[in-house]
């Protein structure tokens, strides 16, 4: 994706949604892993929601690229389910996803493979599930636009994030595989991999070690939220065999995203106040507060 250095000049936030800007994904520092976008942070969906509220043209703007929701109306497809065809619109599609993110609903029906035509009733038709037929960037235009509706939760805090960590997991830690840092929460880390074989394994050992290095962070903390060396895979990656914390196997929370049947990704989140034996959560509590300060500011 994109990435563009953040636009604090003239009110960035309505020169963004003026520019139809609502997928940006912002750099807190150009040195630095660091990113987010609008519907990451509750000030931010505060402020835009006042925007919205309180400037006419400025909504009407807004609204104005969401046109696209009727060529989803328009969009026909239909689907071949348990000999029957059911026809409905691409929009459809759209707003069962949006509905499954409020309430985990219509899973089956998103995720599960069907025979489905955007041509007509009599085909040609393709074996495929309803997410696959979605776009990301519509995703994330719907998803926003929910969020400054009210009909999905905002968070309080998201701060997205790219860089490699080693697990040790199985019976006395004998499994050693990377993961991927994805997100910063203010109650917990997210992680990913490919590798399907961990969801197995990982079951073998009562407890697993996760090795991330907090120092570059803390000290793009302490020095007002910038860093100067270069953006790389080793801003949390550490070889010390004393940087890591322990977690009970059973309370990772395993998952999977809309998108990985088609990444193969897996997801871990890990809460803070379940990580044993370090002062991890500490540093990043300090980076969480610190992070609310300057969205604060934006």
């Amino acid at each position: 994706m994109e990435q563009f250095k953040l636009n604090v000049e003239n009110n960035w936030l309505a020169v963004d949604i003026a520019e139809g800007k609502t997928n940006q994904l912002y750099q807190v520092c150009e040195n630095a892993p660091l990113y987010f976008k609008m519907q990451d942070n509750k000030s931010l969906v505060r402020t835009l929601q006042l925007l919205l509220k309180d400037n006419p043209h400025m909504a009407e703007m807004y609204n104005r690229q969401l046109d696209f929701v009727k060529d989803l109306k328009k969009t026909e497809l239909w689907i071949k389910s348990n000999e029957s065809l059911i026809k409905i619109n691409l929009y459809d599609v759209y707003f069962g996803l949006m509905k499954h993110l409020r309430d985990h609903s219509f899973e089956d029906q998103l995720f599960n493979t069907n025979e489905v035509s955007f041509v007509g009733p009599l085909g040609p038709f393709q074996h495929i599930s309803l997410i696959d037929c979605l776009n990301t960037c519509v995703i994330d235009k719907l998803v926003l636009d929910q969020i400054v509706k009210n009909k999905l939760p905002t968070r309080s805090l998201r701060v997205q994030t790219r860089g490699k960590v080693r697990i040790e997991y199985c019976l006395e830690f004998k499994e050693t595989t990377d993961l991927q840092l994805r997100q910063i929460t203010d109650t917990g880390l997210l992680f990913s991999t490919d590798n399907d074989l961990i969801l197995e394994l990982i079951t073998h050992g009562e407890y697993v070690k996760i090795f991330l290095d907090t120092r570059k962070l803390d000290s793009f903390v302490n020095n007002d939220l910038k860093h100067d060396g270069d953006v790389d895979e080793e801003f949390y990656y550490t070889k010390d065999e004393l940087r890591y914390f322990f977690l009970h196997e059973p309370e990772i929370i395993k998952s999977l995203s809309y998108r990985s049947g088609e990444t193969n990704e897996i997801f871990f989140f890990v809460r803070y106040a379940n990580m044993l034996e370090t002062d991890v959560p500490n540093i990043f509590h300090d980076f969480i507060d610190k992070m609310k300060t300057y969205l604060a500011s934006l």
